[in-house]
């Protein structure tokens, strides 16, 4: 059977195959690396940074996201929250369900000025809390240990 071509570069498609994604590039400045969530994260022991599914950067604890950002816009900010502060939360202006981690209790702040900056400090930690809690308890301990 021949390979069947495609419509738009005539090359011979393989079977299964699948379109690589376009890079979305990074702001110049990667703003993001100095952000509020970054500079709060940063505090909570373990902590490391990684960027996700290119265009997200976030905040892990043993590799277990507790918090992230968009690499284009970080006033962007999704985090991790138990099922009160999600209802409360998501009746807010500037705060959504986060699309794909909202069945997990994930928020997304779409505007700047959606939480005080006092506020948004509270919620990180408990977000990171929240992570924490669920790790091994060795994990647990090493943390601690820091």
């Amino acid at each position: 059977m021949p390979k069947k071509t495609t419509k738009k570069t005539g090359k011979k498609a393989t079977a299964g195959a699948k379109p690589k994604a376009a890079r979305v590039p990074a702001k110049a400045g990667k703003g993001y690396e100095s952000s509020a969530m970054a500079e709060i994260c940063r505090a909570l022991p373990g902590t490391t940074f990684d960027i996700k599914w290119e265009t997200n950067y976030c905040a892990c604890v043993a590799g277990k996201i507790y918090c992230g950002t968009e690499t284009t816009d970080a006033a962007m900010i999704g985090f991790k929250c138990d099922d009160i502060d999600f209802e409360k939360l998501t009746k807010r202006r500037g705060i959504i369900p986060a699309p794909y981690a909202a069945r997990f209790g994930w928020v997304k702040l779409t505007a700047a000025d959606a939480l005080p900056p006092a506020e948004l400090a509270k919620y990180i930690l408990k977000s990171y809390a929240l992570v924490v809690e669920k790790l091994p308890a060795k994990v647990r301990a090493s943390l601690t240990a820091t």
